[in-house]
Protein backbone atom coordinates (compact mmCIF):
# COMPACT_ATOMS: atom_id res chain seq x y z
CA UNK A 1 0.00 0.00 0.00
CA UNK A 2 1.51 3.20 -0.77
CA UNK A 3 2.15 6.38 1.74
CA UNK A 4 -0.46 8.12 1.94
CA UNK A 5 0.97 11.68 2.19
CA UNK A 6 4.42 13.32 2.28
CA UNK A 7 4.98 12.86 5.95
CA UNK A 8 4.50 9.18 5.66
CA UNK A 9 6.89 9.07 2.32
CA UNK A 10 9.76 11.26 4.14
CA UNK A 11 9.30 9.18 7.70
CA UNK A 12 9.35 5.58 5.49
CA UNK A 13 12.67 7.46 3.95
CA UNK A 14 14.28 8.34 6.98
CA UNK A 15 13.42 4.91 8.81
CA UNK A 16 15.09 2.92 5.25
CA UNK A 17 17.84 5.42 5.21
CA UNK A 18 18.74 4.38 9.00
CA UNK A 19 18.44 0.56 8.18
CA UNK A 20 20.48 0.92 4.98
CA UNK A 21 23.21 3.69 7.31
CA UNK A 22 23.00 6.37 3.81
CA UNK A 23 22.74 9.84 3.95
CA UNK A 24 19.01 10.85 3.55
CA UNK A 25 19.94 13.87 1.48
CA UNK A 26 21.87 12.15 -1.01
CA UNK A 27 20.02 9.28 -0.98
CA UNK A 28 16.75 11.63 -2.32
CA UNK A 29 19.57 13.24 -4.66
CA UNK A 30 21.03 10.58 -6.39
CA UNK A 31 17.71 7.98 -6.50
CA UNK A 32 18.06 5.22 -9.08
CA UNK A 33 15.44 2.16 -9.51
CA UNK A 34 17.37 0.05 -7.57
CA UNK A 35 17.20 2.27 -4.10
CA UNK A 36 13.29 2.39 -5.20
CA UNK A 37 13.30 -1.19 -5.52
CA UNK A 38 15.15 -1.79 -2.03
CA UNK A 39 12.84 1.28 -0.66
CA UNK A 40 9.36 -0.31 -1.43
CA UNK A 41 10.69 -4.22 -0.53
CA UNK A 42 11.35 -2.81 3.01
CA UNK A 43 7.96 -0.97 3.02
CA UNK A 44 6.09 -4.12 2.03
CA UNK A 45 7.92 -6.26 4.09
CA UNK A 46 6.40 -4.20 7.30
CA UNK A 47 3.02 -4.84 5.74
CA UNK A 48 0.74 -7.11 7.37
CA UNK A 49 -0.76 -8.11 4.43
CA UNK A 50 -1.07 -12.41 3.43
CA UNK A 51 -0.28 -11.51 -0.51
CA UNK A 52 2.88 -9.63 0.14
CA UNK A 53 4.27 -12.22 3.31
CA UNK A 54 3.11 -15.24 1.17
CA UNK A 55 5.41 -13.95 -2.24
CA UNK A 56 8.02 -12.57 0.27
CA UNK A 57 7.88 -16.80 1.36
CA UNK A 58 8.82 -17.69 -1.89
CA UNK A 59 11.30 -14.85 -2.56
CA UNK A 60 13.32 -15.58 0.56
CA UNK A 61 12.74 -19.53 0.81
CA UNK A 62 11.28 -18.81 4.01
CA UNK A 63 9.24 -22.02 5.81
CA UNK A 64 5.66 -22.18 4.84
CA UNK A 65 4.22 -24.53 7.02
CA UNK A 66 2.33 -23.70 10.02
CA UNK A 67 4.16 -23.82 13.27
CA UNK A 68 3.46 -26.18 15.88
CA UNK A 69 1.88 -25.23 18.91
CA UNK A 70 1.41 -26.66 22.29
CA UNK A 71 -1.68 -28.19 23.01
CA UNK A 72 -3.85 -27.11 26.28
CA UNK A 73 -6.38 -29.41 27.31
CA UNK A 74 -9.82 -28.19 29.32
CA UNK A 75 -8.30 -30.01 32.09
CA UNK A 76 -5.46 -27.80 32.20
CA UNK A 77 -8.07 -25.01 31.85
CA UNK A 78 -10.22 -26.36 34.04
CA UNK A 79 -6.96 -26.13 37.09
CA UNK A 80 -6.16 -23.03 36.03
CA UNK A 81 -9.35 -21.58 36.21
CA UNK A 82 -10.03 -23.49 39.50
CA UNK A 83 -6.77 -21.97 40.79
CA UNK A 84 -7.64 -18.42 39.86
CA UNK A 85 -11.01 -18.16 41.65
CA UNK A 86 -9.96 -19.60 44.43
CA UNK A 87 -6.05 -19.49 45.53
CA UNK A 88 -5.51 -16.27 48.41
CA UNK A 89 -2.25 -15.68 47.02
CA UNK A 90 -3.46 -14.15 43.32
CA UNK A 91 -4.25 -10.37 44.06
CA UNK A 92 -5.77 -8.02 41.96
CA UNK A 93 -6.43 -4.21 41.94
CA UNK A 94 -9.79 -4.97 41.20
CA UNK A 95 -11.85 -8.01 41.46
CA UNK A 96 -13.00 -7.15 37.85
CA UNK A 97 -9.59 -8.11 36.76
CA UNK A 98 -9.91 -11.44 37.71
CA UNK A 99 -13.13 -12.30 36.12
CA UNK A 100 -11.76 -10.56 33.14
CA UNK A 101 -8.82 -12.51 32.86
CA UNK A 102 -10.89 -15.97 33.74
CA UNK A 103 -12.64 -14.50 30.22
CA UNK A 104 -9.62 -14.32 28.23
CA UNK A 105 -8.65 -18.30 28.90
CA UNK A 106 -12.05 -19.16 28.37
CA UNK A 107 -12.72 -17.41 25.15
CA UNK A 108 -9.39 -18.42 23.84
CA UNK A 109 -9.91 -21.92 24.54
CA UNK A 110 -12.82 -22.36 22.57
CA UNK A 111 -11.83 -19.76 19.43
CA UNK A 112 -8.62 -20.31 19.16
CA UNK A 113 -8.09 -16.60 18.81
CA UNK A 114 -4.99 -14.44 19.69
CA UNK A 115 -4.86 -11.68 22.37
CA UNK A 116 -5.00 -9.02 20.45
CA UNK A 117 -8.53 -10.30 18.88
CA UNK A 118 -9.90 -10.97 22.52
CA UNK A 119 -8.98 -7.89 23.99
CA UNK A 120 -10.56 -5.77 21.14
CA UNK A 121 -13.66 -6.99 21.86
CA UNK A 122 -16.28 -3.84 22.69
CA UNK A 123 -19.33 -4.16 23.64
CA UNK A 124 -20.81 -3.20 19.38
CA UNK A 125 -19.86 -6.49 19.18
CA UNK A 126 -21.76 -8.73 21.48
CA UNK A 127 -25.30 -9.65 20.52
CA UNK A 128 -27.28 -11.28 22.78
CA UNK A 129 -30.69 -13.47 21.25
CA UNK A 130 -32.82 -15.41 22.86
CA UNK A 131 -34.13 -18.81 20.97
CA UNK A 132 -36.99 -21.13 21.07
CA UNK A 133 -35.74 -24.23 23.76
CA UNK A 134 -35.03 -27.25 20.73
CA UNK A 135 -36.61 -29.75 23.62
CA UNK A 136 -39.60 -27.23 24.06
CA UNK A 137 -39.01 -25.71 27.71
CA UNK A 138 -40.93 -23.01 28.12
CA UNK A 139 -38.15 -21.33 29.11
CA UNK A 140 -36.08 -20.15 26.00
CA UNK A 141 -32.08 -20.34 25.67
CA UNK A 142 -30.07 -17.49 25.35
CA UNK A 143 -27.51 -16.86 22.07
CA UNK A 144 -24.62 -15.05 22.58
CA UNK A 145 -22.68 -14.08 19.77
CA UNK A 146 -19.28 -12.17 19.82
CA UNK A 147 -17.44 -10.62 16.17
CA UNK A 148 -13.49 -11.19 16.69
CA UNK A 149 -11.34 -8.36 14.73
CA UNK A 150 -7.82 -8.07 14.61
CA UNK A 151 -7.94 -12.26 14.24
CA UNK A 152 -4.42 -13.22 13.25
CA UNK A 153 -3.99 -15.96 10.70
CA UNK A 154 -0.66 -17.42 8.99
CA UNK A 155 1.08 -15.44 6.63
CA UNK A 156 -1.61 -12.57 7.52
CA UNK A 157 -4.46 -11.16 9.31
CA UNK A 158 -7.80 -13.02 8.85
CA UNK A 159 -11.68 -11.32 8.01
CA UNK A 160 -13.16 -10.70 10.96
CA UNK A 161 -15.19 -13.67 12.32
CA UNK A 162 -18.38 -13.88 14.68
CA UNK A 163 -18.57 -16.52 16.68
CA UNK A 164 -21.38 -18.35 19.10
CA UNK A 165 -20.52 -18.75 22.61
CA UNK A 166 -21.96 -22.13 23.70
CA UNK A 167 -24.33 -22.62 26.87
CA UNK A 168 -22.89 -25.26 28.99
CA UNK A 169 -25.87 -26.60 31.30
CA UNK A 170 -23.86 -29.20 32.67
CA UNK A 171 -22.90 -28.23 36.34
CA UNK A 172 -19.30 -29.86 36.90
CA UNK A 173 -18.46 -27.75 33.63
CA UNK A 174 -19.55 -24.37 34.44
CA UNK A 175 -16.25 -23.06 35.55
CA UNK A 176 -15.65 -23.39 31.61
CA UNK A 177 -18.61 -21.74 30.55
CA UNK A 178 -17.60 -18.13 28.92
CA UNK A 179 -21.46 -17.69 28.53
CA UNK A 180 -21.69 -17.27 32.44
CA UNK A 181 -18.73 -14.61 32.82
CA UNK A 182 -19.73 -12.83 30.06
CA UNK A 183 -23.13 -12.72 31.44
CA UNK A 184 -21.81 -11.35 35.19
CA UNK A 185 -19.82 -8.23 33.03
CA UNK A 186 -22.87 -7.40 31.46
CA UNK A 187 -24.95 -6.91 34.28
CA UNK A 188 -22.51 -5.49 36.36
CA UNK A 189 -21.75 -2.96 33.88
CA UNK A 190 -26.03 -2.35 33.41
CA UNK A 191 -24.93 -3.33 29.82
CA UNK A 192 -28.25 -3.97 28.79
CA UNK A 193 -30.58 -1.44 26.77
CA UNK A 194 -33.76 -2.55 29.27
CA UNK A 195 -33.26 -0.38 32.19
CA UNK A 196 -35.17 -3.35 34.19
CA UNK A 197 -32.94 -5.94 33.07
CA UNK A 198 -30.52 -5.94 35.67
CA UNK A 199 -30.10 -9.75 36.66
CA UNK A 200 -30.15 -13.09 34.92
CA UNK A 201 -33.48 -14.18 36.59
CA UNK A 202 -34.88 -11.52 34.65
CA UNK A 203 -33.57 -12.64 31.40
CA UNK A 204 -34.45 -16.12 31.89
CA UNK A 205 -38.12 -14.57 32.71
CA UNK A 206 -38.13 -13.38 29.07
CA UNK A 207 -40.18 -14.57 26.64
CA UNK A 208 -40.72 -14.56 22.65
CA UNK A 209 -43.58 -13.24 21.30
CA UNK A 210 -46.40 -15.78 19.33
CA UNK A 211 -45.66 -16.59 15.92
CA UNK A 212 -41.63 -15.27 16.49
CA UNK A 213 -38.52 -17.44 16.35
CA UNK A 214 -36.21 -15.28 18.34
CA UNK A 215 -36.11 -11.89 20.30
CA UNK A 216 -33.23 -10.32 20.16
CA UNK A 217 -31.98 -8.42 23.80
CA UNK A 218 -30.09 -5.13 22.31
CA UNK A 219 -27.66 -3.46 24.86
CA UNK A 220 -27.10 0.27 25.67
CA UNK A 221 -26.17 2.39 22.77
CA UNK A 222 -23.92 4.46 24.28
CA UNK A 223 -22.04 1.48 25.57
CA UNK A 224 -21.15 0.27 22.00
CA UNK A 225 -17.55 1.69 21.93
CA UNK A 226 -16.86 0.48 25.87
CA UNK A 227 -14.23 -2.39 25.55
CA UNK A 228 -15.24 -5.52 27.31
CA UNK A 229 -11.30 -5.76 28.58
CA UNK A 230 -10.63 -2.58 30.55
CA UNK A 231 -8.78 -1.16 33.28
CA UNK A 232 -10.99 -0.22 36.16
CA UNK A 233 -10.68 2.31 39.13
CA UNK A 234 -10.19 0.78 42.92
Amino acid sequence: MAPQNTDEAMAHTMQYCQFTQKDPLATLQGISINILYAFFDLLLRERKNSLVRQRLAIAHNLRKEKKKQPVLHAEDEFELLKTLYTSTEMTFPHERYRVQLALVMQLAGITGNWPAALLAVRYRHIKVTLLPDPECGEQPRVLMEIVFHHTKGYLGEKDANEFGIPDVPNKPCLLLCPYITILALLFVDQAFAAPSLTSSEQLFRLRIALGQKQLQVPLKEELAERPLFRRCKN
